[in-house]
């Protein structure tokens, strides 16, 4: 028993380690979006798609409120947190 349950979580570790992230260009508009307490700073993207940045301090994103920016960004997790809401780590902006 003991060795079957190593051998999935052998494989199932190989399977998560070859997954790519991925990488995507993000052009849209800065903004804070939810409600009190749950406030969150987004870039809006195509089609009303929110881009929620995790590391939006470390660009200084706050002062770009309002304006329209193009960025690479990391997908954080593959579903959406809501149901046009996804979660992103800012590598560059351009």
């Amino acid at each position: 028993m003991k060795k079957i349950l190593l051998i999935l979580t052998t494989i199932t570790s190989l399977f998560a380690m070859t997954q790519k992230p991925k990488v995507v260009t993000i052009k849209g508009e800065v903004g804070v979006y939810g409600s009190m307490p749950h406030t969150f700073l987004a870039i809006k993207g195509p089609n009303n798609t929110l881009y929620k940045v995790v590391n939006y301090k470390d660009f200084n994103l706050t002062r770009l409120q309002n304006h329209t920016i193009k960025a690479k960004a990391l997908i954080l997790n593959k579903d959406k947190l809501f149901k046009n809401v996804q979660e992103v780590q800012l590598l560059e902006l351009e």
